[in-house]
């Protein structure tokens, strides 16, 4: 068996942190001999360039016959040391990866990515439940090193997918699970993508046309071939003094060409600067897809879309990679007269936009794929980390939602504490009253983001959940805005206002809304909260949405209907301090800790 053969056995019996522990010492242990290896090489390539010198410095003559033999000794040496410091540096990689697998179990991940440009205040969820930007949900899942992986794991986390479609990639993600190898190795090619590919400009080049016709660009192309050859051919005539006039004509003409080609090139050419690196890791990583075995439905088909007339996508993109950085060749001041005299920037460009006619089309399923593989990985990696996950189950009657022992990903597991939900036709709403500090907004958020990692396809912190088709929405930490002129108050109510205008277009798709609405009216006075409660408790009930209300107002937990249920956070007093253990508890709390709390940071008498 081979190492990651064995390796990848190992991590199916290992706990996550015993495997990338594991992992992580033995490359360790490799580094240490690498280290040792490339030092001894050096020294054997000192001591080599030193005898070869002595040689010559003794004999004052090249003529000793082991003087070749050093010489091809050293350059095997510079060859070898040069393979050893390449390992020796992926070997570093792989130890920093297996670090920050570890780091991320210990929660000490916040050096990801965020998925700033993903924040929306506008969004149904997105912000009330921290799914971007720091400390956020997309933080800690984000593997993606490209910029179609990190969109289409954002995408996924914005927006529910259809049942059936959840249900694929649950199936992808089983599969990818335990391949802790091939998720290291897709990693570290990525990793090193220094200008970023921008899916929507380069599939907007792909699908452009250069407005030359077919016959046009072949005309072209033969005509600067011709004036290229002739250029080459009248080289020696002009090297040997018998005329230089054939030579000239033909630079002038290749001159004439570039500047009318001008626009042509710089369009071709322009969304491509500096992005033949990029292109040739996105091969690179496009390849180690097509090379791997894929049993699961879903992941053949996106390995069978990474084709083109049966020629692999990573051949197509690397010759693209080539094409380009041949192209910029001519950016070398240098080269630039050579250039022009060989018109190698029409040319080059004429190929290029040949390449886009060929693929042009197929980049933005290739990106795609791409994309959706790294996010696949993404929660593929979320699933193996966390081996108390369950894939959720899907219902398409109307139930509601029940999960059992749900906890907050966003938590350390010596942290989080546990809690159950159930929301269905007999519970269609929860208030959930508590003291301050108690865990009702947390268990908001736990319900609500579980729910965002069942419909992106992903495993839940659960020991089950069910749940029908649902559109989120939720409402937490909602800030006023003195650019906008918004109080707090008008806010909250404004975003209220778009979570049930949702429950009309959620119908139309047979799905219902499930509202998490945190602190309700917070910002308003006891007699308005209440009656605002009410109507705004009564509009979700006739749209037939269903969710959790926080509050700490109790008026709240009097508003009885059949379909509402109450339960509750709270905490004790133990020697003078208060103690939380976040333990739902059915009904309404019975004490307060506002006073106490007051008190206890000096306010007021003691």
């Amino acid at each position: 068996m081979s190492n990651t053969g064995r390796m990848n056995a190992a991590s199916q019996s290992n706990s996550p942190t015993q495997e990338y522990q594991s992992r992580r010492d033995a490359y360790h242990s490799e580094e240490k001999l690498l280290e040792k290896r490339a030092n001894n090489i050096a020294n054997y390539r000192g001591l080599s360039a030193l005898l070869f010198f002595v040689i010559l410095l003794v004999e004052q003559s090249t003529d000793n016959p082991v003087l070749p033999l050093i010489l091809i000794g050293f350059l095997a040496l510079v060859l070898w040391h040069r393979k050893v410091k390449k390992n020796l540096r992926l070997c570093k990689k792989r130890i920093q990866y297996y670090q920050g697998c570890l780091d991320r179990l210990q929660g000490e991940w916040q050096q990801q990515p965020g998925g700033l440009n993903n924040k929306d205040k506008s969004h149904p969820y997105t912000d009330a439940l921290d799914i971007f930007g720091p400390h956020s949900l997309f933080q800690l899942l984000c593997t993606a090193t490209t910029e179609s992986g990190k969109h289409t794991l954002a995408s996924w986390l914005k927006k529910a997918a259809s049942t059936e479609e959840i249900l694929a990639r649950q199936g992808a993600v089983a599969e990818l699970k335990p391949q802790v190898s091939f998720r290291e190795s897709l990693y570290l090619i990525g990793k090193d993508i220094k200008d970023e590919l921008h899916p929507k400009s380069l599939e907007a080049w792909g699908q452009a046309r250069s407005g030359l016709s077919a016959g046009i660009s072949k005309t072209l192309a033969v005509f600067v071939v011709l004036l290229t050859i002739t250029f080459l051919a009248s080289l020696p005539l002009a090297l040997m003094g018998i005329t230089v006039a054939p030579l000239l004509i033909c630079f002038v003409l290749q001159v004439l060409v570039r500047l009318g080609m001008n626009n042509y090139i710089m369009q071709t050419m322009e969304p491509l600067f500096e992005k033949n690196q990029a292109l040739t890791i996105v091969s690179a990583l496009i390849e180690h897809v097509e090379n791997h075995e894929f049993h699961d439905k879903k992941l053949h088909a996106l390995k069978t879309a990474l084709a083109v007339d049966n020629t692999p996508a990573a051949q197509k993109i690397k010759q693209l990679a080539n094409l380009s950085e041949w192209f910029y060749a001519e950016k070398n001041q240098l080269f630039l007269p050579i250039a022009i005299a060989l018109g190698w920037g029409p040319l080059f460009a004429l190929r290029i936009n040949h390449w886009r006619t060929q693929c042009g089309s197929k980049i933005t399923l290739w990106l795609d794929s791409v994309g959706e593989i790294e996010a696949l990985l993404a929660l593929a990696n979320f699933a193996y980390e966390n081996p108390r996950g369950h894939f959720p189950q899907f219902v398409d009657d109307p139930k509601g939602l029940s999960g059992r022992q749900l906890s907050h990903p966003l938590l350390s597991a010596h942290k989080a504490v546990c809690n159950d939900i159930r929301l269905d036709e007999q519970r269609q709403i929860l208030v959930v009253s508590g003291s301050n500090m108690s865990g009702k907004s947390t268990y908001l958020r736990t319900v609500g983001v579980n729910v965002v990692l069942a419909q992106a396809g992903s495993v839940v912190l659960a020991d089950a959940l069910r749940l029908s088709p649902v559109w989120l929405g939720a409402t937490m930490d909602v800030q006023d805005s003195i650019q906008e002129g918004k109080s707090r108050f008008y806010a909250e109510i404004s975003k209220i206002k778009s979570i049930i205008d949702l429950t009309d277009k959620a119908q139309q798709a047979g799905a219902r809304v499930l509202f998490l609405l945190d602190e309700l009216l917070h910002g308003t006075n006891s007699i308005d909260r209440k009656k605002g409660a009410e109507l705004i408790i009564d509009a979700f009930l006739e749209k037939a949405a269903f969710g959790m209300i926080t509050t700490h107002d109790l008026v709240l937990t009097q508003y009885h209907q059949a379909v509402i249920h109450n339960v509750h956070f709270t905490d004790e007093f133990d020697g003078g301090q208060l103690q939380f253990d976040y333990s739902l508890r059915e009904g309404v709390v019975t004490h307060s800790n506002a006073m106490h709390i007051i008190k206890n940071l000096g306010i007021g008498p003691q």
